[in-house]
């Protein structure tokens, strides 16, 4: 069995020398340049406000006890159901419970690093769900996708994902639950 690093290596010397892959990769991020300097153009005082994010962002963490106590009341005024919990497995549990309650046997999500972190998918899975990923990409965990992967080119993303939708057309349930990381504080 290999190690993380083995395999990074071998997969970085397999994709580095293909030129296609290095072409997406190219074509891509020159795009994405262009996009964020025509954002930071948007800006009289770029550094002025990467400052005022820094400081939004200190004060966030610095309360997050009082914001995630406030946040989580004004959800429950508007009939939201919050569950609290405070490690992976307690997570598992709280969603494999709401899916044996409502008897769901085909789960569509979107692919998060939250879900990813706690191996929920392949909890659901053992469970006896059929999960599938509104965008999938390749079942590989750790990634965390804060852009579109830029290896698959656009066309084969969004008609996979389609793809994916069409072939589970059946009676499903949607679930808007979101997993909270800490028990409620106070």
């Amino acid at each position: 069995m290999s190690t993380p690093a083995t395999q990074f290596n071998a997969d970085a010397r397999r994709v580095s020398a293909d030129l296609r892959h290095r072409g997406i990769i190219r074509t891509a991020m020159g795009k994405y340049e262009v996009v964020r300097d025509q954002r930071k153009a948007g800006f009289q005082d770029w550094q002025g406000a990467r400052d005022l994010a820094a400081r939004t962002k200190s004060e966030a963490i610095n309360h997050l006890d009082t914001y995630l106590d406030q946040f989580a009341r004004l959800l429950e005024a508007r009939g939201t159901i919050i569950h609290w919990a405070g490690n992976a497995q307690q997570a598992r549990d709280i969603i494999l419970g709401i899916l044996r309650e409502k008897n769901a046997k085909v789960i569509v999500k979107s692919k998060a690093m939250t879900t990813e972190e706690i191996h929920l998918n392949e909890a659901m899975e053992n469970a006896g769900c059929e999960v599938v990923e509104s965008v999938r990409f390749r079942r590989r965990s750790n990634r965390n996708c804060t852009m579109p992967p830029l290896t698959i080119p656009r066309s084969s993303r969004w008609s996979h994902a389609v793809c994916c939708v069409r072939n589970t057309c059946r009676p499903m349930w949607a679930l808007p639950v979101r997993i909270l990381p800490s028990p409620r504080p106070g």
